[in-house]
């Protein structure tokens, strides 16, 4: 997939989506993945997907919500407990973390908070589909209709991670040579 099958597939589906539309689209109980790809660099890549992220009605329908930079190398217990602390702010709990957790207890709370609340994450700087299959795993099929945006500069990764058929959308043109596209399972737009 590149940018000019991209591009094609967009205007072909339809010209323009919101993202914060497509995150709260309701008609699918399972876990949702967005792939979100600009076609030349970043420049305004994050400031849409952070607008969306902190959109009122997204907050309203995501009590848990993560924004993540993927590091290298994958470090899962760091990922878990940047997620936690963040959910832990999200829900009004207020107390951050004290220290170190120990890993179970991380794994405790981290699961507590996935399998019985919608969530929203927001993963940056994946750059490989196996870092994704690996970061997947994480996250349980909760059947609440929680979603993940995977930020890439790789249009196969935006395009691959939300699985099966892939409809892609354009978000935004910021110039001639910048366009953001949105790569998501068609289900997510059901009435």
């Amino acid at each position: 997939f590149g940018v000019d099958e991209a591009r094609h597939a967009a205007k072909k589906h339809q010209a323009r989506s919101d993202l914060a539309q497509l995150i709260n689209k309701d008609g699918d109980d399972h876990v949702g993945v967005i792939g979100v790809w600009g076609t030349s660099g970043t420049v305004g890549h994050s400031s849409i997907i952070w607008e969306a992220y902190e959109n009122p009605d997204v907050k309203l329908n995501f009590p848990c919500r993560a924004w993540v930079r993927v590091m290298r190398p994958f470090h899962p217990t760091e990922f878990v407990q940047s997620m936690v602390k963040q959910f832990h702010t999200a829900v009004g709990v207020g107390v951050l973390l004290e220290g170190e957790r120990k890993e179970q207890d991380l794994a405790q709370a981290f699961n507590g908070y996935v399998n019985e609340n919608r969530y929203l994450i927001v993963l940056t700087g994946l750059s490989t589909i196996e870092e994704w299959h690996q970061i997947k795993t994480c996250f349980p099929e909760n059947k609440l209709g929680s979603r993940i945006i995977v930020s890439t500069e790789h249009v196969e990764v935006a395009s691959l991670c939300p699985g099966r058929e892939s409809t892609v959308s354009e978000l935004k043109q910021l110039s001639a040579e910048q366009t953001i596209y949105a790569f998501y399972r068609q289900v997510l737009l059901l009435f």
